[in-house]
């Protein structure tokens, strides 16, 4: 399965008009970004994906929140906030999920799972994500 699978689950969900729905469309467009850059990681570092479970939810945003560019940092608190929406809409049923918040979640994931990283800042994010690999003995 591709996590642009979620991302398709989460576009199709973010139209209707059950909250229900509009929660399922927050929760798999965070976990479309989550996989996305857990499989891009485990690809570049050369680790099984599912190794990362379930570490993968805070070893992500900390491979780009520990760079030095405000850009790159920023990617690691896009990915913070769509977390906690996530979290909001799965755990937290006395706050409505609206259909703008879903939207919201969801051209926020397709923004990050679009961004293009350049070598200069492939390299400061991988160093990031080295270490962190290390740390946990994924390589």
């Amino acid at each position: 399965m591709d996590p642009q699978d979620f991302l398709n689950t989460a576009n199709v969900l973010v139209n209707s008009s059950e909250e229900s729905d509009l929660r399922s469309s927050v929760s798999r467009s965070y976990y479309a970004v989550i996989l996305f850059y857990r499989n891009y990681f485990a690809g570049k570092l050369n680790f099984l994906p599912e190794k990362l479970n379930p570490a993968v939810h805070k070893f992500v945003p900390e491979c780009f929140n520990a760079c030095d560019p405000v850009e790159v940092k920023k990617i690691g608190e896009k990915i913070n906030r769509l977390k906690q929406d996530r979290t909001n809409a799965d755990y937290i049923l006395s706050k409505t999920v609206s259909s703008t918040k879903a939207k919201d979640c969801l051209r926020s994931a397709k923004e990050l799972i679009d961004y293009s990283i350049s070598n200069q800042t492939e390299i400061a994010v991988l160093a990031q994500a080295t270490d962190r690999a290390k740390a946990r003995k994924l390589i």
